[in-house]
């Protein structure tokens, strides 16, 4: 599907109910000059989805890898780290950030200098997320999410 201020459509993940994806474009920060950006897309209709949320964040990092956990998703986002949003109100739609985990505090420039990479949500023992760093090691975060 064509959208606007298109990079490189990287990667994304479904909500838990499967009716909207959350989707990352890794090259429109730094192509386009814009801030760290989710694009929500409707899927209940694979036929025609439609994109219903354009979430740009206060940074300008390049965003990676995103997933998300009941309630939650955690967007891995290069130099300005783990970012935590409540995706609750996705529907409405809403997207708001909960938190965030800083793995590269130098900036938040648009670059692959550093940060983190990944993040890995789906533990047995529910609300621990760790962070990749591509340059820092291995972080064990317990995000405070208001109960979710």
């Amino acid at each position: 599907m064509p959208y606007d201020n298109a990079g490189y459509s990287h990667q994304g993940w479904l909500t838990p109910d499967q009716r909207f994806f959350l989707h990352g474009d890794e090259g429109d920060e730094q192509a386009f000059g814009i801030g760290t950006t989710t694009r929500v897309w409707d899927v209940r209709d694979l036929d025609a989805p439609v994109m219903t949320l354009v979430f740009e964040n206060a940074t300008t990092s390049i965003d990676h890898n995103i997933y998300t956990e009941g309630s939650v998703a955690y967007a891995s986002n290069y130099t300005s780290g783990l970012r935590v949003y409540d995706t609750s109100r996705v529907a409405v739609p809403q997207l708001r950030e909960l938190g965030f985990f800083d793995v590269y505090p130098e900036n938040d420039a648009a670059t692959f200098e550093g940060g983190t990479w990944s993040n890995y949500p789906y533990f047995r023992l529910r609300g621990i997320v760790t962070v990749s760093s591509m340059d820092r090691g291995l972080f064990v975060l317990r995000p405070r999410t208001g109960g979710r």
